[in-house]
């Protein structure tokens, strides 16, 4: 790890008090990243794309993380930058340091806690998704989620058909997409983290703590939801389902089934390109899991749902 060009924005967050630095392993390859701690207090400073070898960052970067800091001063559980800015093009944050417990951990040690994790977390996205302030900037800008949902889809499908990628159902996953483009709402544009999965989330102190936004965007509000609803094991099933009536307070929107399955076939198609780069191989298994749970593309609503909604409505732990 190289941190050394990032000290003056370290020292400059801290106002010159004294801190120390600890390298952090794990996360993406092209992440710098460091563990700081001043005055008792621990922070992660980390260098996005720092060593991706792209000589200019995407402003946008910068808009995004002004955004999550400001979701953050108003609700400590979204773990939004305390500090950020722009060193060697690179955009670079500060941000707190939770000590505490994933959920996945605290999951399967501590299985009687899924619903009230669950709800928590349903709780946490509600509050993602209706800031008020980053509706009014949407608007402001004349931000157009469609059009960039419209873009991803035509860019994944000329891969697949450049890279000869084929899978089970993938033809009835296709059309899905083309028949039900108009389900994309613009009414529901807002910050989703686009990456909901337990290992995304800390518990520490009774409290849940939301990370790890650098894969969110802007998009519709119903694209939060497709690991839980499609990928998530049947052991947390039981945590998918609270988090989700949580979120929508026990009432499932019009439409959220049919959208989420739209979204879902996105992150399908998105992780049949990454698997074809990384090492060749088809997907399999994750394709069949599609094509069980929403009952070959004919329904959108997961095949799990009922039996949860009949066992979980309204319990609280």
């Amino acid at each position: 790890m190289d941190i050394s060009a990032y000290i003056p924005f370290i020292e400059q967050c801290f106002e010159g008090r004294a801190y120390t630095l600890e390298d952090v392993p794990g996360g993406r390859s092209y992440d710098i990243k460091a563990k700081v701690n001043c005055g008792g207090k621990d922070y992660i400073v980390k260098v996005i794309e720092g060593n991706s070898g792209r000589e200019e960052y995407n402003p946008d970067r910068v808009a995004w993380y002004q955004v999550l800091s400001r979701i953050h001063s108003e609700e400590p559980g979204i773990l939004g930058p305390l500090r950020y800015g722009v060193v060697n093009n690179h955009v670079v944050t500060l941000t707190e340091w939770i000590r505490g417990t994933q959920l996945n951990d605290l999951l399967v040690s501590s299985p009687e806690l899924r619903i009230l994790l669950g709800r928590k977390v349903g709780a946490l996205l509600h509050k993602l998704h209706h800031q008020e302030f980053v509706g009014r900037l949407i608007r402001e800008k004349n931000v157009r989620i469609v059009p960039k949902v419209m873009e991803r889809i035509t860019r994944l499908e000329d891969e697949i058909r450049s890279c000869g990628i084929r899978f089970r159902g993938m033809d009835r996953a296709l059309d899905y997409l083309h028949e039900n483009s108009g389900l994309v709402s613009e009414e529901r544009a807002c910050v989703v983290h686009d990456d909901v999965r337990p290992e995304n989330f800390i518990f520490s102190d009774g409290n849940v703590y939301m990370f790890d936004f650098d894969s969110g965007t802007i998009s519709d509000s119903f694209a939060d939801f497709t690991y839980l609803t499609t990928v998530s094991g049947f052991g947390d099933r039981k945590f998918s389902y609270a988090v989700i009536s949580s979120c929508f307070e026990e009432g499932i929107p019009e439409g959220f089934w049919e959208t989420n399955l739209y979204f879902s076939i996105i992150k399908l198609l998105d992780y049949a390109v990454y698997k074809y780069h990384k090492s060749g191989e088809m997907i399999g298994e994750q394709a069949d899991n599609y094509i069980r749970i929403f009952d070959d593309y004919t329904n959108p609503v997961p095949d799990w749902w009922k039996l949860a909604d009949e066992l979980y409505r309204g319990r609280t732990m």
